[in-house]
């Protein structure tokens, strides 16, 4: 299971100062004491829990340099059957091509994995459409000028 510690400064890190966990025994790798959540920023940590257990919980305790300090947590309950998952089936390299098996790891939240979600903007739509604008503006300031009516004498 995954666990993630979020810092609700955007302008200064956050330290670890306190971290329990349940069941008794286990740990949570990358949220340790002592470790940084950057500015705005979050730590995600890996919490393995043996199949017999019903359930897990993180507290945290963190401070931030200007003397701050914040701490939470969080349970979970579990329902239902664990499932061993089954491994994905790997090339066979040839011997005259040694290569890397690739791996891949679980994502965050229980996720199927794949591509990361696209968050922001699309920057080419906003570049076309004031470019589009600008050109739009332009010719209409000349058909403006052009149509004046001038009178000399």
């Amino acid at each position: 299971m995954f666990w993630r510690v979020t810092n609700s400064q955007r302008d200064l890190a956050a330290t670890i100062t306190a971290v329990e966990v349940a069941p008794t025994g286990t740990t949570v790798s990358v949220i340790t004491v002592g470790a940084t959540v950057p500015a705005g920023g979050e730590l995600i940590g890996q919490q393995v829990v043996p199949s017999a257990q019903t359930g897990a919980a993180l507290e945290v305790a963190v401070s931030w340099p200007n003397g701050r300090t914040d701490g939470g947590g969080a349970s979970l309950e579990f329902k239902g059957t664990c499932i061993k998952p089954t491994p994905t089936p790997t090339a066979t390299p040839t011997p005259a091509t040694p290569s890397a098996t690739p791996t891949t790891t679980p994502a965050p939240g229980g996720g199927g994995g794949g591509e990361l979600p696209l968050t922001g903007a699309p920057a080419g739509a906003i570049v076309g459409a004031a470019a589009a604008l600008l050109a739009m503006g332009m010719a209409l300031f000349l058909v403006a000028r052009r149509r004046r009516v001038r009178f000399t004498a």
